[in-house]
């Protein structure tokens, strides 16, 4: 985990009940929502190329549900 989120959960701890805190947990968890998806659609682009590579990497890589589906909606579309 990085230090910026080891220190952003740090703060959160510390204001936990403070209506600030809560906002500022939701908006990190759409910027994390917001990365995981642009994860797979970099992934999906590489996947128009190396398909059996970006099948390798999503399956020996922990990689959220939402950037795995992303990554190979390509790769399953041609398996139709």
């Amino acid at each position: 985990m990085s230090s910026y989120t080891e220190q952003f959960r740090k703060l959160l701890d510390k204001n936990r009940d403070t209506e600030n805190a809560v906002q500022m947990k939701q908006y990190m968890r759409n910027q994390f929502d917001f990365l995981g998806k642009a994860i797979g659609w970099a992934l999906r682009q590489y996947s128009k190329f190396y398909p059996e590579l970006v099948v390798r990497f999503v399956e020996q890589t922990s990689l959220s549900g939402l950037s795995k589906t992303e990554a190979l909606k390509v790769i399953n579309r041609n398996k139709q």
